[in-house]
């Protein structure tokens, strides 16, 4: 089985988790799991598509700031819920708001490198937000049909989804194929029109690397997860609460 890599939603990157392989011969069930860029419907065809998956719940990773920059589409009787995964004053240079953006076109000198500096500290820190993730694991006590989301639905997203796949039995070898897929859905443009802004090219190559997925960001998060603790699921366990129990249910629920 595979996910969906498109659907009747006109952006790229939005994604059904269902069809993803689990342990033991199963897979996650389709229409239960949802991932996605920001969730503003381009047209009328997407806001029904939105209406038509019967969301519980919209999990939204992203800063104030961003929020306030795009607001997302909530369908009638679903619960939306702003739970950022890191803050602007921890990580400045992320280019995910215009705000951001505008002070990263600015570095020069040394500091064009702190972008991918900041990129590979929020992978380190991300797994543990533990706001976020927890209420991500209260949807899943609770049964619910949800979709968890960042900006570009890759980073925050990615972290997101690497904690899930891992609750439901994945490899870490299937969960990082499953998160360069982004950029094969949804690659990043190179920046070129920045020189007329004055940004040397080592910034635009950070500023590309900042946009894109890389399996040694994805290796850092785990790494991070690993130093205090001997396995994915023990991590769990200690960070989050996510017991045998827990997990179990889940896979009766979001498994067939």
């Amino acid at each position: 089985m595979t996910t969906l890599t498109t659907s009747k939603y006109s952006w790229a990157n939005f994604r059904d988790l269902g069809g993803l392989d689990c342990t033991g011969g199963k897979h996650i069930i389709t229409g239960k799991i949802f991932r996605s860029p920001v969730l503003v419907p381009e047209s009328i065809a997407d806001q029904d598509f939105l209406d038509s998956l019967n969301l519980s719940a919209i999990l939204d990773l992203r800063t104030p700031g961003e929020v306030k920059e795009k607001q997302d589409y909530v369908p009638a009787g679903c619960e939306y819920i702003n739970l950022p995964a890191y803050s602007v004053k921890e990580f400045p240079h992320l280019p995910v708001s215009r705000n951001a953006q505008i002070k990263t076109i600015l570095l020069r000198g040394k500091r064009v490198d702190e972008p991918v500096e900041e990129k590979r500290r929020s992978y380190q820190k991300m797994p543990f937000a533990k706001e976020p993730f927890s209420r991500l694991f209260n949807l899943m006590d609770e049964s619910k049909t949800f979709v968890f989301h960042c900006t570009a639905g890759k980073d925050r997203t990615g972290i997101c989804a690497m904690l899930i796949e891992f609750a439901l039995g994945r490899t870490y070898q299937q969960i990082l194929a499953e998160y360069v897929r982004s950029d094969e859905i949804n690659p990043p443009r190179r920046r070129e029109r920045l020189r007329y802004f004055g940004c040397s090219r080592k910034l635009i190559d950070n500023i590309h690397y900042c946009e894109g997925v890389h399996a040694e960001l994805l290796d850092l998060s785990l790494k991070s997860m690993l130093e205090n603790y001997n396995s994915p699921e023990e991590f769990l366990l200690r960070e989050y609460g996510v017991t045998s129990q827990r997990i179990a249910k889940w896979k009766e629920i979001y498994l067939e």
